[in-house]
């Protein structure tokens, strides 16, 4: 998986003495990063440092709406599934008019949480046959995470409390009856950032 650390500057100072870090969770291990400016990397703790430009040698400074990235990327190893999802952050700190290394840098800030696996749904099959032995499958989902699915007009069909990254459906509403052909909604719940998905389903019948 590549990460991208996207820095920019949205003040009206320019910035200087930049440096960055992470912690990855257990399950990550860092392989490697095709930028410039390569990080330190102590077991799971790696950390930049952009105090100097490595183009021209002289100090890294960061002017008003100016901005930069750094991709890297890790490997993600086997995870026990009741572990997920994995939550990532970067913090940095710097130096600006305010805050001059006499008195210290600026405090740290901290990005929002990064989640794997991101939770963008794989619905299938799709059209799905309700009279098939086989379970419509969600993959990709956030453990924990609640779908929802609703009838055109807004009527709720069933719903299930993802446990891992897959989870599946049998084309019964909450009654154990079969749905009937037609178009229905899924929402997807991400518990954890709050981040919702939405989807159609088509149900057909037959064998």
């Amino acid at each position: 998986m590549t990460y991208t650390i996207h820095v920019e500057n949205d003040t009206q100072e320019t910035v200087d003495n930049i440096e960055l870090w992470d912690t990855l969770p257990g399950a990550m291990t860092y392989n490697g990063s095709s930028n410039t400016v390569q990080p330190a990397v102590d077991g799971n703790y790696l950390s930049w440092d952009v105090t100097i430009d490595p183009q021209t040698g002289q100090p890294f400074l960061l002017g008003p709406g100016k901005s930069f990235n750094i991709e890297f990327t890790v490997v993600i190893n086997d995870v026990d599934p009741s572990v997920l999802p994995l939550s990532n952050m970067v913090g940095i700190d710097y130096n600006d008019p305010a805050y001059t290394p006499a008195i210290g840098k600026h405090p740290p800030l901290f990005s929002q949480d990064s989640f794997y696996p991101i939770g963008d749904p794989v619905v299938y099959p799709n059209p799905y046959n309700v009279d098939s032995v086989l379970p419509l499958i969600f993959d990709d989902i956030v453990p924990g995470s609640l779908i929802q699915i609703y009838t055109l007009s807004g009527e709720l069909v069933a719903a299930i409390q993802a446990p891992t990254i897959k989870t599946t459906w049998n084309g019964r509403n909450e009654n154990n009856r079969k749905v009937s052909p037609g178009i229905y909604y899924f929402i997807i719940h991400n518990q954890a950032s709050g981040q919702v998905k939405k989807g159609k389903l088509f149900v057909i019948n037959g064998n």
